[in-house]
């Protein structure tokens, strides 16, 4: 079903993109025409222009968002509902809403994990619906969550999907959304360490899917199903693909955006240190139960080898680079891995998604972009399309928030505003999420930002979503099946 909004949008974002190019063309040309006075005159008015033009510009996206006015609210499923609001003045920001009872026991919050890789890359709905028809449930609703890296498509900051680590290593000190077994929702900087135990000696694992350092490294699942890694394509259709999805950032980068050569010598060095997987010694292991943050996992060792080898069905590799000095483990040896957080030890973490900066903490809105380590004035300043996530007070409601980019009648928001409109819609604690070209919202099919048209957007590497949950699971005890 099409969602009808008040004000027109961009049908694309690359039409917007193109429409942008050309009028700024015209009006340099506009410009150019009228030579007058000395060239040193011309070019301290341009400049004077071009500084009030930029002082007006921060100060209206600055300025403060004191109200909201609903536009639609309707309910998509029991306890989920989506809203539109504008803000007040003359050019409104329009948000995007889905308010979710996370107390309901149909609804469940889930991450979607692009291509089911952790380099994988997909469009918001095409990703919503693969993950709903591989995993046989219904997305209610969709936002995208992690920022990634231009260059290896892998998300930045901890993600975790159903317990088992795609991302460990912290960036800066972003913020991090993680979900507990109940999907309560808890936005702190976190730190995750992970460790295997074999034979009553502790090893670091010092990195997950992909290897930063000469230690021991996790490979699950989400790996691409062997290891080494096994890339697919040729490195320039790669850069090719990733140049077509920087048309749609202009410029809401946290950080320095990669040029051609940079992403080929990123590219590169990835398949280079994959490559290198080959010679380390692998232990297979099979999980004895499964997986979750903050608890002991017992493991079972499968067998151990050096090579190619593939990723068990339940279960994860350990690769140890050589030469290794300890006593590689005998099959059917028992040990436990173990990913701990640095804050909430005691909470078993099942989901997360990493984001900057905090927009609103104990209920006190403000974004923390310095303390983060944030200082990419666009990203903080311009009014961009933006996605967030926060809780109100008692952590029963979640609130996912996308902002399109602005329009001839409506506005982008800054970081400052946004921080704002959380506080305004309920929110005790809130986190920005990747934003710009990568912002977008499903609902039941349908990206909100565009009517009755298949988007062409940013391709993405992690949504966050609300899913039907299609039967209540329940333990069995001594063999005797659920009532």
């Amino acid at each position: 079903m099409a969602l009808v909004l008040t004000f027109p949008f961009e049908s694309t974002y690359s039409a917007a993109f193109q429409r942008t190019r050309a009028s700024t063309s015209k009006r340099v040309v506009k410009k150019s025409s009228k030579r007058t006075g000395t060239t040193k005159g011309r070019a301290k008015r341009k400049k004077s222009r071009r500084s009030t033009s930029r002082s007006s510009a921060r100060r209206a996206n600055n300025a403060v968002v004191r109200g909201l006015t609903v536009i639609m609210e309707r309910e998509v499923a029991p306890g989920v509902r989506y809203l539109t609001y504008h803000t007040d003045g003359p050019k409104p920001i329009v948000v995007h809403s889905v308010r979710i009872d996370r107390t309901v026991p149909s609804n469940a919050i889930r991450i979607a994990k692009a291509q089911n890789r952790f380099d994988g890359l997909e469009r918001l709905p095409e990703l919503t619906k693969s993950y709903a028809r591989d995993q046989a449930t219904q997305v209610i609703a969709a936002v995208n969550a992690n920022f990634w890296r231009a260059g290896r498509s892998t998300p930045i900051g901890p993600c975790v999907v159903d317990g088992e680590i795609i991302e460990m290593l912290p960036h800066k000190s972003w913020s991090s959304a993680l979900f507990d077994v109940e999907d309560r929702l808890t936005i702190d900087t976190f730190r995750i360490r992970g460790t295997l135990t074999l034979n009553g000696i502790e090893h670091d694992v010092t990195s997950v899917n992909r290897r930063v350092d000469s230690g021991f490294v996790l490979f699950n699942r989400f790996c691409g199903g062997k290891v080494p890694t096994v890339h697919t394509g040729d490195i320039d259709r790669q850069i090719t693909e990733l140049m077509r999805d920087t048309l749609f950032m202009n410029g809401d980068s946290t950080e320095q955006e990669l040029t051609r050569e940079q992403l080929r010598r990123e590219l590169t060095k990835a398949q280079q240190e994959s490559n290198r997987e080959y010679s380390t010694w692998k232990i297979r292991f099979r999980y004895l139960r499964s997986p979750a943050v903050n608890l002991d996992i017992p493991v079972e060792v499968i067998d151990v080898d050096t090579g190619s080898v593939e990723v068990p069905l339940r279960g994860c590799v350990i690769s140890i680079p050589r030469p290794y000095t300890g006593s590689l483990p005998k099959i059917g040896v028992k040990g436990v891995i173990r990913f701990s957080t640095n804050k909430h030890h005691s909470t078993k973490f099942m989901n997360a998604v990493s984001g900057t900066p905090r927009l609103v903490r104990d209920g006190r809105q403000g974004h923390e972009a310095a303390i983060e380590g944030v200082t990419a004035q666009r990203f903080i300043q311009q009014a961009l399309a933006r996605t967030a996530i926060g809780t109100d007070r008692s952590g029963n409601e979640l609130t996912f928030v996308a902002i399109p980019a602005g329009s001839a009648a409506t506005s982008g928001a800054s970081l400052s505003q946004l921080s704002s409109i959380m506080k305004l819609i309920g929110c005790h604690q809130a986190m920005n999420l990747d934003g710009g070209g990568s912002s977008g919202m499903v609902v039941e099919d349908d990206h909100v930002f565009f009517e009755g048209e298949t988007p062409l957007t940013r391709r993405i590497a992690v949504a966050l979503a609300v899913v039907r949950r299609s039967h209540i699971l329940r333990s069995v005890i001594g063999g005797t099946a659920p009532p």
